[in-house]
């Protein structure tokens, strides 16, 4: 049984889509292979679909001008487990990509039914208001010991926009599964908040979702912890994945998508936001390096 590591945000699923001509394909076959077992389950004239692992799962969508990686939570958690994490960023990060789906998620160690009974007493009309618009809340439950526990999902579910929330029991979900293919129900209680992101989330994010899900996360549904400083989140731009166009178009356009995607460039602002006065450290040392460029690029204009 995996280790929970609960209040953490954490990514629950990517949809990541590369050009065809630059996608790291064999690169992140291999990494999946080194995670554990690679079966191929289903293949088509455009789809493959693979089984990884025990749980895991990858559906792979081939097209002329792109191909489209969708890569389930349980293979990004084995991924992590077998420390092949910081090899996995890297190599996404080789290509120019969008990211089409990012479900961002966070584990309570809470019974899912007095969870359930609190929506329906907090929204008696089931509806919450999101981006200034009024929502439905649609409940999917189960009776369980004579309480109602499941899901809870924050939209109707032919909900069509960019950001969908549900919140459910799972352990009731993982419980159930289990009770179908062994008759037992070993998993202790846990509640899931997740939030699908379909736009704008970044490889930067997917690294680290916290600022992109509490960005997006109702206070009216689940607030952040107390005390815990959330720098603000914008929304990464989409780059173009024809062929014919294999660079951004102007110089400026790809350094913007590296400095948006890089990793290391994020955990190096984490750390420097944890020292007092880091900031003015950072900004001396980056204003020095770019006085030097600058005097060397004019040494060689004279010569």
């Amino acid at each position: 049984m995996d280790l929970i590591d609960y209040n953490t945000v954490f990514s629950d699923w990517l949809s990541i889509t590369f050009p065809a001509s630059t996608c790291p394909y064999d690169e992140i076959l291999q990494i999946f292979s080194q995670s554990g077992p690679l079966v191929e389950q289903f293949s088509g004239r455009d789809e493959i679909r693979y089984k990884i692992g025990d749980s895991g799962s990858c559906k792979i969508l081939s097209k002329d001008h792109y191909i489209n990686f969708s890569i389930s939570g349980s293979t990004l958690r084995s991924i992590e487990s077998k420390g092949l994490q910081r090899d996995f960023h890297l190599t996404l990060g080789r290509s120019a990509s969008n990211i089409s789906r990012l479900d961002a998620s966070i584990d309570y160690p809470l019974p899912g039914a007095p969870v359930i009974a609190s929506f329906k007493q907090r929204f008696p009309d089931s509806e919450i208001a999101f981006s200034k618009k009024l929502r439905k809340i649609i409940y999917q439950t189960d009776l369980v010991n004579g309480q109602e526990t499941g899901t809870a999902y924050f939209q109707k579910k032919n909900y069509r926009g960019h950001v969908k929330i549900k919140a459910y029991d799972k352990a009731h979900q993982l419980n159930e599964a289990m009770y179908e293919a062994c008759g037992v129900r070993p998993f202790p209680s846990r509640f899931r908040y997740e939030i699908s992101i379909g736009r704008g989330a970044s490889l930067a994010d997917f690294a680290d979702p916290t600022r992109v899900f509490w960005h997006y996360m109702p206070k009216s549904i689940l607030r952040p912890p107390e005390g815990l400083l959330i720098a603000p989140w914008k929304p990464t731009e989409r780059v173009s994945l024809d062929d014919a166009v294999q660079k951004h178009t102007t110089s400026i356009e790809e350094l913007r998508y590296y400095l948006e995607n890089s990793i290391t460039l994020r955990q190096l602002l984490s750390k420097v936001s944890s020292v007092h006065g880091g900031e003015r450290e950072l900004l001396k040392l980056v204003s020095r390096e770019c006085d030097l460029l600058s005097r060397r690029d004019a040494a060689t204009l004279e010569r």
